[in-house]
Formats: structure tokens, sequence, C-alpha cells
């Protein structure tokens, strides 16, 4: 429905129909839902205007199709519903300073309408309102969010707030702070469970409301890609954590009870191919895509099965939209860690391919794979350093050295495809959006010898979507400053100029493809000005597209159209021809 601009939602409790409940065109604008309230049948979800990401809260009225905006704030971050949802708790970013981003935090009575400043944090406040879920005490008196040390994005920690005198309280002690932390449900009583990640591995624990006491509740040594409470865990005292196996394309649901202060191994169901869980009013459910299934969702039950009943997303024939076939792989990299990567390939021969640049190594079906395969174009996606998607340790290896190791990963990838399908180096293109454009960018211009190590492959071809060339322009005008903190450390001009690809755009010697939104508040066009007008004065090979009115994602979908024939005409030209 995001691709057509339409909302809808379940029309009876047995899933099979459902029914348009707005008019709006959301191919528009930048959005996405976050709580339904059935009794009142208004769908709550998080926009923009202009896909300028100053994200403010709206209601769709599921009867009437009207659509009132909530907030009129800078930049919604943080927000929430208490259990009787007439309590509406949300944050508004404000300015950001050398410590971070200050923030106003309300509560609006959605009955009558009107809010109240809970608090606000300055520059004496070094724990900043991040981007978080919360939590209402059963009696609605207090919240507990999580807050981000001066907005570094690399030690969190819980902040209780009282809603009725404002006092602030950190529940967690200083080792227990980690980037990863997640509210296990937004409803509380006695305790307050939530997912830390120390000791490299994502663990469960329990707060103790009433005397700050912390239990460690479980002790997993593999990664658990997910957990979700089964309904209220503390009525249900139970668990669900989803396992993935990318060697043998299937995934384990585990369900975990609650026994004398420890979580037990309960239930287990081996699924194949790939899931993920997601819950709507106190049900599971689990996405089911993969490079070649378009997504469906399926309910799961209380014994782990999954139930006869499939919602299909989409309305095409498999057959017409299914074009490639796909394969797990590792490859060595150059420091000798393997890599967890995915080939995509064409059903018939294999006449060039694009290696992506970063946010790779997630199965999960998207039309542009299938498309690029129809044609002969495989994709080859690495899971680099820095992924999400292998484990905490490997997430950690890029923090402060954004466009260095990652970068030797993929050209390291770009080796092993060339190796592995017998394929010569120039139909083999590169490509990437947002830091992956970057990415993309940063290995098309990398030094010959990096860390002592040779970099050079003569790639075929490069698409770089809504990146980002200058990281000193990129400090000073994105949004998200302090992502760029996190990944290259403070900031410093010499190492960020010595980062960025503008610095070495003599090396580039393959086709590039320029893609970029005019309204990208996240990867400002400024970070690429420089680069495309040094492009433009030299005599290299390129094309540039800029979307007018788009973000950092293009939504409408005329434009979207345009850009996916751009992509693909390049890639005919350069790679096929």
């Amino acid at each position: 429905s995001r691709g057509l601009g339409d909302v809808y939602k379940r029309q009876n409790q047995h899933h099979k129909e459902a029914v348009k409940v707005c008019d709006e065109d959301f191919s528009k604008q930048t959005y996405w839902p976050f709580e339904y309230n059935e009794k009142e049948s208004l769908l709550y979800f998080i926009s923009d205007t202009d896909n300028l990401e100053n994200y403010n809260i709206y209601t769709i009225d599921c009867k009437t199709r009207s659509i009132t905006q909530i907030t009129h704030n800078e930049y919604t971050q943080m927000y929430a519903l208490n259990s009787t949802k007439d309590l509406l708790l949300y944050s508004d970013r404000k300015h950001h300073t050398s410590i971070g981003y200050d923030s106003d935090v309300y509560l609006l009575d959605l009955s009558s309408m009107t809010k109240k400043l809970l608090m606000t944090t300055t520059d004496e406040d070094h724990y900043k309102v991040t981007w978080s879920g919360a939590s209402f005490s059963h009696d609605n008196k207090k919240v507990i969010f999580r807050v981000d040390y001066q907005s570094k994005r690399l030690k969190s920690n819980f902040l209780e707030v009282d809603i009725n005198t404002g006092k602030k309280k950190l529940l967690l002690p200083s080792n227990l702070e980690s980037a990863t932390l997640h509210l296990l449900g937004n409803r509380h009583q006695k305790y307050l469970y939530f997912i830390c990640e120390v000791n490299q591995q994502k663990n469960i624990y329990r707060f103790d409301c009433e005397n700050s006491k912390i239990k460690q509740l479980s002790n997993f040594k593999e990664n658990i890609h997910q957990f979700i409470a089964e309904k209220d865990i503390s009525k249900s005292n139970n668990v669900l954590g989803l396992i993935k196996n990318k060697e043998d394309d299937q995934v384990s649901i585990r369900k975990y009870s609650l026994v004398n202060d420890s979580l037990k191994l309960n239930s287990e169901n081996t699924l194949k191919g790939n899931f993920d869980f997601f819950d709507y009013q106190n049900n599971i459910w689990l996405n089911h895509d993969s490079f070649d299934t378009p997504r469906t969702l399926v309910q799961l039950k209380e014994d782990l099965k999954l139930t006869e009943f499939k919602i299909n997303l989409g309305k095409e024939n498999i057959e017409d939209i299914s074009r490639c076939r796909y394969e797990f792989h590792q490859y060595e990299t150059f420091d000798g860690n393997k890599v967890d990567s995915y080939f995509i390939l064409p059903k018939g021969e294999v006449k060039a391919v694009l290696v992506t640049a970063f946010y790779g190594g997630n199965n999960f079906y998207h039309f542009i794979y299938n498309l690029f395969a129809e044609y002969g174009i495989a994709t080859f996606s690495p899971s680099v350093r820095g992924s999400m998607n292998v484990n905490p340790a490997w997430r950690k290896l890029i923090y402060g050295d954004l466009g260095g190791d990652e970068i030797l990963d993929v050209i390291w990838a770009a080796r092993y495809v060339r190796d592995t399908l017998s394929i010569p180096e120039h139909k083999i293109g590169i490509s990437g959006g947002s830091h992956g454009g970057y990415a993309t960018l940063r290995a098309i211009t990398m030094p010959e010898k990096f860390k002592g190590f040779d970099t050079r492959f003569n790639f075929g071809a490069a698409i770089c979507a809504a990146g980002f060339a200058d990281l000193v322009d990129f400090y000073k005008t994105s949004n998200i400053p302090d992502w760029l903190v996190q990944m290259l450390g403070k900031y410093d001009e010499k190492k960020y100029l010595e980062r960025s690809p503008i610095s070495y755009f003599d090396n580039l010697s393959c086709p590039l493809l320029v893609l970029h939104g005019t309204n990208d508040a996240r990867v400002s066009p400024s970070s690429m000005k420089g680069f495309i007008e040094k492009l433009k004065q030299s005599d290299k090979e390129y094309e540039i597209f800029i979307s007018e009115g788009q973000g950092h994602h293009t939504n409408n979908k005329e434009l979207r159209i345009i850009e996916i024939q751009k992509r693909l005409d390049f890639l005919k030209k350069h790679l096929l021809s």
C-alpha cells in the first residue's frame, strides 16, 4: 500500500478483506503508522510535509477518512500512547549543541486536547531524548523512555519521569548502558522488562520499579535477531525470540518462559525462508518474504505454528514479479574475517553484477532485484562490517572508522564476485543509497594504497543515491550529525576531509549516476554540490538526476519510476553493452 499511496485497515476478524480508509496520496510524503485506537477508529501515524522530515503526529479517522495533525513540532522523535489511549507522550527535538540535541517533552490529554510541558533538556543534561517508544506505569503517574548520552548513539539509559512533579531519574547503572537498549512492551506495573546489549549479545533484563533492583533473566550466547513479548509479559511470562540461519535459509522461533527469575526454553519451531516479528493488538504476526517472494503476513499461533490464512500485500501474479533466485555465500575479506553475503541471480545467464555498497545481506523482496535479474544483472549483497544484521561485535567495528575497513570489505566483495563467477571487472558495478551512496563514492575514489592494502578495482559503473561526498558539509547541514559522530568520532575537519570522497575526486575512473532529492534534510544536496561541480568540469562520464521536492527517499510514484528507468538504462549502457 505504501507504493500506491493508500492506507488500508483490516475489515473483519478473518482479515479476508480490507477497505481503503484515507484518500490522501502518501507517495508525496514520508510516513509510518505506530498505533491504532480501535474504539475510536483512529490510526496514529508519523509524517512530514514536503518530504522535509519535519516529523509530526497525525491521525486518520477511519470512518470519515479525515486527517488531523495532532502535534506542531520541529522534529517529533519520541512518542507513545498510554493503555487507554487518552494520553499521548511525545518530544519535540530542538537545536544541536556540542553535547547533543535538546528537546521538550509534552504530555497531551487527548480528551481535552490540552498539553503539559513535562520536561526540557538543556546543556546541564548530558542524557538527551532520542528515538524511542515509552512505557506508562499502570496508574499513569510515571513514564519511562530511552535517553542517549550526549546524542552520540553509543550509551543509552532509561529515564523515568514523574508526570505530576516532573522529577527525573536515570534507571540503569553505567555498566548496562549500551547502544542497543529497548523496552520490551510499552506498559509496566511492578516490573519493567527491557533488552540490553552487553558482552556483545542482546539479553533480557527486569527492572523492579519498587526497589530499583535489576535482574538479568537470560544469558544467550548466540545472536537473537529479534525479541517480542507474548501479549503482556507481566501476565504471560513468555518472550519469543527469532534466530536467523542464513546458510540454511530458515528461522527458528523460540518461546522462553520466565521460571524462577530465569528465562527457560519452552518450545521451538523452525520455518523455511525469511521471517520477522511484528505485533498487532496483542497478537503476534510474521512478515514473510525473500528476494524472490513478495511479502505476506501470517499470524503466529500460541504453539508457534502458522495459521492457514495469509494476507498477500501484492495483487500481482507471483510468477510475473519473481524473476530471480538466490544463494547464501561467505567470502574472506582483507583481514581474514568471513562476510555473510547473498547472490541474487537471474534465472538464466549472468551478464553483469551489481555490488551493494552498504545495507546489504538482508533477505527481503524488492522489485528492483527482480527487474535487474530479468535483464541478466545479478546483485551481490554483502553484510560488510558496520551492518546491523550479523552481530553486535560486527556492527561496532565501524565506529570511528567510517570510510575505512568497511570499504575494503566492499572492494574484496567485488573481487570475490569476479573470481567466483569468472566475470571481468568492467561487468561489475557498485550501487548504494544514503550511507551506501557514500560507500559507493568512497569505493570508486579510494586511495590506491589504504592501510597498506591495494584497493584498485576497475568497476564498470557506479550509482550513488542520496549519498554524500563531503563529510564536513554533511556534519554542518544534516539533521543527523550525531550519526556521523558515532561513525567517525568527534568533529575533526582534517579527519572528516580525509574520509571524504571529494578529496579524492581525481581517482574516479568509472561512469557514475548521481540521484538526489532537493528536499533531502538527512543528506543535504549541498554535501554533493562540490563533487557534482567537479564532475561538470571534468571529462569523466556521468549522469545526474535531481528529484524536485523529494527528500531522502523518493516517495513520489512518477519520479520513482523515472529514477528506476534511469538506473536500468545506465546499467544497460555501461555493464551490458
